[in-house]
């Protein structure tokens, strides 16, 4: 299934019944927060996640590929779906892989002058030009690690998504969980993803 928003071209049988991991890939302020808070809200475990981000800090690189085996390893062992978001996922991502039970990518694209604006603006660290050159790099990493896996990946273009995040919604809990979204879910993602500041996922739940 595709959408102007959203397109998996890879048509991969995928078993929303069996144990499975979402994978969230994107580099910083290109909308992954934004897919990592629909996936909670719909019910997913996406870790021990940071309020602003839903992100799991726990999955940095920085904290060594071991640790973060070990954490795949227990999650493993608690949840049968569950997933995480953090954007060094990709620069290591080949090296616990083996770990990861049926896999389901998700990489979140955004404009890049668009990202780099952001991440400009709040961090206001570095020029646009070497961040510009920065996310191209990310993205020519993410889009070769997709293209070698077997795994089902889902596209999500987010300039376009954060207008209508409903339809994105609705494909994932039917991809994922083999549910479809009540009105009550969709009201709560359509108020969670307005445009704006980043929103606690608390208030939505």
């Amino acid at each position: 299934m595709s959408s102007s928003s959203f397109s998996e071209p890879k048509k991969v049988a995928f078993d929303h019944t069996a144990p499975h991991t979402v994978v969230i890939m994107g580099p910083p302020r290109s909308g992954t927060s934004m897919v990592s808070g629909i996936l909670r809200l719909l019910g997913i475990y996406m870790g021990q996640c940071n309020t602003a981000n839903n992100e799991d800090p726990r999955f940095n690189k920085k904290r060594g590929t071991d640790k973060i085996r070990t954490l795949i390893a227990a999650n493993n062992a608690a949840y049968p779906v569950w997933g995480w978001k953090e954007p060094s996922t990709h620069t290591y991502y080949d090296d616990v892989a083996d770990l990861v039970r049926t896999p389901y990518l998700i990489v979140v694209c955004r404009n890049i002058l668009g990202s780099a604006a952001s991440k400009l603006k709040h961090t206001g660290d570095g020029d646009m030009a070497r961040l510009l050159g920065s996310y191209a790099n990310h993205y020519m990493k993410i889009g070769k690690l997709a293209n070698q896996t077997d795994a089902p990946c889902l596209y999500i273009n987010y300039d376009k998504a954060v207008s209508d995040p409903v339809a994105l919604a609705e494909y994932l809990s039917q991809r994922l969980l083999g549910k479809a979204l009540d009105d009550d879910m969709k009201d709560r993602i359509t108020r969670y993803c307005a445009p704006g500041e980043y929103k606690s996922i608390e208030d939505f739940l």
